[in-house]
């Protein structure tokens, strides 16, 4: 679908039409709020100081580390929701390394219960690939399974693992830090012989190279991995498998087989009898049940499915309509989202309800997150926006030992896990809820149900968008845009278009919000049109959120167009200094990266000095990618695109441009990282050197004589920076090194 291109019309939002953003809002009085006299009394009240502004570097570090926590929970990834077209006409997200982002990875590993294994083996369905997985294993001591979210390759990667790998020693690795996992490599050292690990990357890159060397530990140690890749790239290497699972049914019909088997060995009817229930007939009578086979078919993972045989099982004896029971089974999630709010079930301490009622939606929506940010958003609402919206004779007064878990949290709104005292193992402990479509149903629930909570809920959001943790600030503006796919125009009137006009953090979160509302196929056309007015605008805010916004899924849904867009953005002068364009270019070089390594050439070569200024400011970004074709998967991927000639010349003009700019210190900061990896590969060192000899020719022969030496006495075992360094010392080749 291509972006609107057009201006739009200036009306007003309320009448469902963009906002021009073009002429600027009438004066307000001091007292005023843009949010709305509601939400402004509360907010007025409890805003703290201004957080300090955020330097380039740090706005840089926002972008690596944001870009992930926005894909984290399926419920936020729209990448899934809306496809990606890139020139090509592919759909893929390349997901990449960060140079230098960190140097650390930690390893951290710990078994299963031999219980859950045995679990996992009564209730497994082969699938399609399956055999050719487990030869693979059994072959290799390493197995990559590509699987969409929800599939359930977790089953069968314990299975294969069981194949191989003696009792209770099956477990899973986990890996913390940001660093590249092309740093794991020796990082197991606590691997015996016929062990079995699981490794989940949830995104991150893992190189055909980088599993070369594990799988050559694993093999010396006589151990198993299996590494289970949801992202959205298919790899296609020695060790990967495609995980095609299992018809649901078939799913279906295994796990209620085990659960009633469970059933009638636990089952003891008042009357002494045995157990009546036949395993094999109740299913059957179950699975010729037409709600039961659609109900099995249509949901979204397979662990509902699970869920689903979890439910039936356990009224087998209440002779409840069958398709009456799928059907509550189906609202379950919309029922414990009354349940949570109402507490109608939970009599006494009346003191705590408001307390309750903040709490769990903070523990909800801020899933996944630290207890210390749950903690933290849940007493904003609970203590300093809710009681701003109500009329009281007195504040309910509570103790300290008011606030534990057990009497905040509705045991029936956690993951199964997160009920143990040891929790998923995670460390720091996380809220981790039973379904993360509970997000989106206790919001609906909240919104369109709770007449008086629109306001509180509004404040709060603003709130932390004040919170100095950008984690904090990102899910804030993904649960503005999943209110505004409630009601599009209250929600953009109210918040997103005041953010749209506010600091970095507001137009960012304004960005981010508009991706989420984007989501929804109803408010497509509406969200890009909107986005094109800011554009159009006088207003540099406007402008600067709309290169935001480009580089979102709302970009990413037509690159091209996206990358005129910001083109045309870039043209100006009202964005030069700004790192917005920028970040929504290195956010599209993922999808793109050919499409946009040319465009940032171009611009580098171009008359307006505000286009090369962008250029510069993207490439600091790009530069730091790291991932390739097989072959090339530790370069930087600006330079395993590139191909002999006329690319590599660019290239180097590139850097050329960049190391002369007023940001030449963060480009030869950015350099040095190349020069890094060039000594782990002798290939890549061949290929770089005359790239970045024809960047440092001519006047910045001395800048990079300086900064070789400095370099070579900072780095002692290093190898290219001094064959650098003596090759600039050299008198000037005549001939094009490049050729």
């Amino acid at each position: 679908m291509e972006l609107v291109t057009s201006p739009g019309e200036a009306s007003d939002p309320q009448e469902g039409h963009p906002d021009p953003g073009g002429a600027p809002d009438p004066p307000r009085p001091d007292t005023e709020d843009p949010h709305g006299p509601g939400v402004a009394d509360a907010v007025g009240q409890i805003r703290g100081p201004a957080a300090d502004p955020l330097t380039e570097e740090d706005q840089d570090a926002h972008f690596r580390e944001g870009r992930d926590e926005r894909r984290n929970a399926s419920v936020f990834d729209v990448r899934s929701k809306r496809g990606a077209v890139a020139p090509n006409g592919t759909a893929i997200y390349n997901e990449v390394n960060y140079l230098g982002a960190s140097d650390e990875v930690q390893v951290q590993s710990g078994f299963f219960d031999e219980r859950v294994v045995e679990q996992e083996m009564h209730t497994y369905q082969p699938g399609e690939n399956d055999r050719d997985a487990s030869a693979m294993l059994h072959d290799l001591n390493v197995l990559r399974l590509c699987a969409d979210p929800g599939e359930g390759p977790r089953t069968t990667a314990i299975v294969l693992l069981a194949e191989m790998c003696a009792p209770g020693r099956i477990g899973v690795i986990t890996v913390t830090g940001s660093g590249s996992l092309a740093l794991l490599p020796g990082k197991f050292g606590f691997l015996r012989r016929f062990d079995g690990y699981l490794l989940v990357l949830n995104g991150r890159p893992l190189s055909a190279t980088t599993l070369d060397v594990i799988r050559t530990e694993f093999s010396a140690a006589g151990a198993f991995l299996v590494v289970i890749d949801r992202s959205t790239r298919d790899q296609h290497d020695r060790y990967t498998v495609r995980h095609v699972p299992p018809p649901r049914l078939q799913v279906l019909a295994a796990h209620l087989r085990a659960r009633l088997e469970d059933h009638r060995a636990e089952c003891r009817p008042e009357d002494g009898s045995s157990c009546t229930v036949v395993p094999d007939d109740q299913v059957r009578a179950w699975l010729d049940n037409p709600e039961v086979g659609k109900q099995a078919t249509v949901v979204a993972h397979m662990c509902d499915v699970v869920e689903l045989a979890r439910e039936l099982a356990a009224n087998v004896h209440t002779g409840e309509d069958v398709a009456l029971l799928v059907r509550r089974w189906d609202q379950r999630l919309y029922r414990l989202a009354r349940k949570l709010l109402d507490q109608e079930d939970e009599p006494g301490e009346e003191h705590l309800k408001l307390r309750k009622q903040a709490f769990r939606i903070a523990y909800v929506l801020f899933f996944d997150h630290t207890y210390a940010d749950v903690f933290t958003v849940a007493e904003m609402l609970s203590l300093k926006i809710l009681p701003r919206f109500e009329v009281r004779d007195s504040v309910p007064q509570y103790l300290i030992t008011d606030g534990s878990l057990s009497k905040l949290i509705h045991p029936e709104m956690c993951a199964p896990e997160a009920r143990t005292p040891n929790g998923n193992g995670d460390h720091p402990r996380r809220a981790r809820i039973v379904d993360e479509k509970l997000v989106r149903t206790l919001l609906e629930v909240a919104w369109h149900e709770y007449d008086t909570f629109r306001d509180p809920l509004l404040a709060w959001l603003v709130v932390l968008l004040g919170h100095s943790g950008f984690r904090i600030q990102i899910r804030a503006a993904q649960i503005a845009g999943l209110l505004a796919t409630f009601d599009f125009d209250h929600v953009y009137a109210t918040l997103l278009r005041v953010w749209a006009r506010g600091n970095v953090a507001h137009r960012s979160a304004a960005a981010f919000a508009l991706e989420i509302a984007h989501s929804d196929d109803r408010l497509a056309s509406r969200v890009k049109s909107q986005v094109l007015s800011w554009a159009h605008s006088p207003d540099w805010r406007l402008k600067d959120s709309a290169a935001r916004a480009y580089g979102t899924a709302i970009g990413a849904e037509n690159v091209d167009a996206a990358i005129g867009a910001l083109e045309g953005l870039g043209w100006g002068t009202a964005l030069v200094g700004r790192n917005s364009i920028a970040y929504s270019l290195a956010a599209l070089f993922e999808i793109a990266p050919h499409r946009v390594a040319e465009k940032v050439a171009d611009w580098a070569h171009s008359d307006s000095e505000s286009l090369a200024d962008h250029a510069v400011r993207t490439l600091l970004l790009i530069a730091r990618f790291q991932g390739g074709e097989p072959g090339t998967e530790d370069w930087p991927t600006l330079l395993a695109l590139t191909s002999d000639g006329k690319p590599r010349e660019r290239l180097a003009g590139l850097w050329r441009r960049a190391l002369g700019s007023r940001l030449a210190r963060r480009a030869w900061e950015c350099l040095r990282l190349w020069l890094h990896c060039a000594d782990r590969d002798k290939h890549l060192a061949d290929v770089l050197e005359p790239v970045v000899l024809a960047a440092m020719a001519g006047p910045l022969n001395r800048p990079a004589l300086f900064y070789m030496r400095v370099w070579s006495s900072q780095h002692g075992t290093a190898e290219f920076i001094p064959r650098i360094h003596a090759l600039l010392r050299q008198p000037p080749d005549q001939g094009d090194t490049l050729s």
